[in-house]
């Protein structure tokens, strides 16, 4: 990347010796997303009393697909719940651009790869932002800390004692990303749809300079409240039909 980028003109790794080389443990590709069941379980026990605070993080965590830092650096004003658009303008790699924020989106002003994006809201994640903007804060942040109204630091932690309450094992807050990537991929979503939403550079069998419409967005993170709704009522009918089985017996 560096060499690709100008900023180097050779790889410097080559100069390290082998021995070195075989005691630099590989980087596994980190294959871990939340299921339906565990979903339920973190908002109802892991998500309780004092915790239940993290439930807007997590809902957002799981139907935008944002990062951590990018959820914790959302602004009130970064969030367009009117019919109407409005641009910013933003620096980005040197240059000006101006971005439209759609109504009912959601501007990510810098992604790791250091372009903006927005993400549309779907219905579930729409209503957590009108809940979180209804708040009467006086943060220009959206998750802020009312004692320093900066936003929180300590997210991810509370994630892991909530997933350890709640009896989920090996989850952690970044793979809620994850989560909503696998169930976008499971409701069908193409390739360039999923790349665009989640703000990643590149996608396997997919043209550089392919973008998905608005439309599609839309499509696909309504899709990932469609399904949750779906297996949720799956899950209630198998409950209960298991009910009805036991009655009878």
């Amino acid at each position: 990347m560096a060499i690709k980028e100008e900023v180097a003109a050779s790889n410097p790794c080559v100069k390290i010796s082998k021995k070195v080389r075989e005691k630099i443990p590989a980087r596994n590709k980190r294959d871990r997303f939340m299921s339906l069941e565990e979903e339920e379980k973190l908002f109802t026990k892991g998500l309780a009393g004092p915790r239940e605070r993290l439930c807007p993080v997590v809902t957002l965590g799981i139907h935008l697909g944002a990062r951590l830092g990018e959820l914790m650096a959302i602004e009130r004003d970064d969030i367009n719940l009117s019919p109407n658009s409005f641009f910013v303008k933003l620096r980005s790699k040197g240059q000006d651009l101006k971005v439209e924020v759609r109504p009912n989106h959601v501007l990510i002003p810098k992604s790791k790869n250091g372009k903006p994006r927005t993400i549309p809201l779907s219905s579930v994640a729409k209503d957590t932002c009108a809940e979180l903007l209804a708040d009467e804060s006086t943060s220009d942040y959206v998750f802020a800390n009312p004692d320093t109204s900066m936003p929180f630091t300590d997210i991810g932690k509370l994630f892991a004692r909530a997933c350890d309450d709640a009896g989920i094992e090996d989850l952690t807050f970044h793979d809620l990303r994850h989560t909503f990537a696998s169930r976008l991929r499971e409701a069908g979503v193409d390739a360039i749809t999923r790349r665009d939403l989640l703000g990643h550079s590149t996608v396997q069998m997919s043209d550089y300079y392919t973008h998905s419409s608005t439309e599609s967005r839309l499509r696909a993170v309504e899709s990932i409240a469609d399904h949750r709704r779906q297996d949720y009522s799956k899950l209630t009918t198998n409950d209960e039909s298991e009910a009805r089985v036991r009655i009878a017996g």
